[in-house]
């Protein structure tokens, strides 16, 4: 990692850039995440799946985004040596921004206090955040998950702040969409990038650096073509184009239904039209929802 003069730097993982995280956003001009997430290497979670990946982190927020790779020696280290060989040595901030619930070190032996004196000793100023919205009912990225994997989406982006993010590659899929009439690109994302349950959303796509138009998406095996593996397509409702291998850009910002078995390929067709509209009318409805690069 490259030493890199910082002002004021934000600690944590970041999983989600959720409501408590925009906090953070206010107060700092960098951030230090860590990848991969923690509790994976700590095993707390072998199955864990995260919200945001550095790509993604760095596309939505306004700061600077430094990533240490995170190891079983990390879990190690002593949390006076964390201090002194990653943030005063490497990035130098004149202050720390840290939440209420920050730990670090062997054992998570690093605290609040350990953080204190630390900081004092160094002349750096220390900047602790409170719970949000507040201590009985704070915003967790684990809340996050469980509402993705349960397709309430209208509560996992309140709690974000922002429409779901997913960054990943366009890979070449069966052509089917295109003979449905629905062109699909066929997202491959990211290793451990948790993926919206079944079903069809609505929100915005874009490949490359073009802006994000309206986009829905599909979550699922179909099973109507007795489809074996999950797979998540996306059909850009105002544009059309082979981006094969091109970075893509979605953003889920509302479910439109669950998957379902269709009798008739006419009935799925039928359907997908049913759901054309209704991702249009719930656009339409939400026109300051419109995701921008480097803006939540």
């Amino acid at each position: 990692m490259k030493k890199h003069a910082t002002l004021s730097l934000g600690l944590g993982v970041f999983d989600g850039l959720h409501r408590g995280h925009h906090l953070f956003l206010d107060k700092t001009n960098a951030l230090l995440t860590f990848s991969p997430h923690p509790d994976i290497v700590l095993q707390k979670n072998t199955d864990l799946r995260i919200l945001t990946t550095v790509e993604e982190l760095r596309h939505l927020s306004r700061t600077h985004v430094h990533r240490i790779p995170f190891t079983r020696a990390m879990t190690q280290w002593d949390p006076y040596f964390f201090l002194d060989h990653c943030i005063l040595t490497i990035l130098r901030p004149q202050k720390l921004v840290v939440g209420y619930d920050f730990r670090f070190g062997v054992n998570q032996s690093g605290t609040l206090d350990t953080l204190a004196t630390w900081t004092k000793n160094n002349g750096i100023d220390l900047e602790i955040l409170p719970a949000y919205p507040n201590d009985a009912h704070p915003i967790k990225s684990s809340a996050i998950r469980n509402a993705l994997k349960n397709r309430d989406l209208d509560k996992a982006v309140e709690w974000l702040g922002h429409p779901y993010l997913m960054i990943g590659r366009i890979q070449k899929g069966d052509g089917r969409g295109r003979e449905l009439g629905f062109p699909t690109a066929n997202l491959l994302c990211p290793p451990r990038k948790l993926i919206p349950s079944t079903g069809v959303y609505g929100g915005w796509a874009s490949v490359g650096q073009a802006l994000p138009t309206p986009a829905m998406m599909y979550v699922g095996k179909a099973p109507t073509f007795l489809g074996k593996t999950q797979r998540v397509e996306i059909h850009l409702l105002e544009k059309k184009g082979h981006w094969y291998n091109q970075k893509m850009k979605v953003w889920f910002g509302t479910a439109i239904r669950e998957e379902r078995l269709f009798d008739s390929i006419p009935d799925l067709v039928r359907q997908l039209h049913r759901d054309k509209q209704a991702v249009l009318s719930w656009i339409q409805e939400h026109p300051g929802f419109l995701p921008r690069k480097n803006s939540l």
